[in-house]
């Protein structure tokens, strides 16, 4: 994620468990050590540290949990800088940090993610539905969350569970690449901008997360829509 806040804190993590989500991402759970609770605000990342070659390697990675007052926390990692995740093993830890985050007070919203972009995200809605009480008086959200297929829509039945239990949320699985089976929505994420939005305009707030195209082609949505910059949340890797 953006590199251009230095974290301010530097402790050390333990890997608890770990679930493969696609041959190319792992869900990791990770506990702080240094202490008994781990606070951050959902939508911020961390920065992970190990020794590599002789070398201190630094990767970057969206808290993908929300905060619970406890000293755990999960990241959605791919590539090759924790490829062996074995339970124990130790890294170093800087964060949390970084901006994509909730606004306040909280508007009707859109959440556009796609890959490991939904990783904050995922953050974000944990939070806002925790509570049934609270979640019932949320305002609208819709999510549209992009794959190539169907094995790569992470936590797709967790999504479908809170839009069944809360008619004020909205899920909209989106493929690029899906076969003749595939019923849903196709093609990319920015694609199905507008009709999630309806008729509503700059009083909604939208967040996305993405490669730098994807935020880019949505950003230019927005602003030709007339959005303001406070009501474009936006993080891309």
């Amino acid at each position: 994620m953006s590199e251009d806040t230095k974290p301010p804190e530097s402790l050390t993590a333990r890997l608890v468990r770990s679930e493969a989500l696609t041959p190319e991402v792992t869900r990791m759970e990770f506990e702080v050590i240094d202490q008994p609770s781990f606070d951050f605000r959902p939508g911020q990342y961390i920065c992970m540290m190990r020794q590599q070659q002789g070398e201190v390697a630094r990767r970057y990675y969206s808290i993908a949990s929300a905060p619970d007052g406890t000293n755990r926390f999960e990241l959605c990692v791919g590539g090759s800088f924790l490829a062996v995740p074995e339970p124990g093993m130790s890294v170093g830890l800087e964060g949390p940090a970084g901006n994509f985050l909730l606004r306040e007070p909280l508007r009707k919203s859109v959440f556009l993610a796609h890959g490991t972009g939904i990783a904050p995200i995922r953050a974000m809605l944990r939070h806002l539905f925790a509570d049934e009480n609270e979640a019932r008086e949320r305002p609208p959200m819709t999510l549209i969350f992009g794959a190539r297929t169907p094995q790569y829509l992470y936590f797709q039945e967790e999504f479908e569970a809170i839009e069944r239990r809360h008619p004020n949320f909205r899920f909209y699985p989106t493929l690029s690449r899906a076969d003749n089976g595939w019923s849903g929505r196709r093609g990319h994420v920015q694609a199905h901008l507008d009709g999630a939005m309806g008729n509503d305009g700059p009083e909604l707030d939208v967040y996305f997360c993405g490669c730098p195209e994807m935020v880019a082609e949505v950003r230019a949505q927005l602003v030709e829509r007339g959005f303001d910059e406070e009501a474009m949340i936006h993080e891309k890797y």
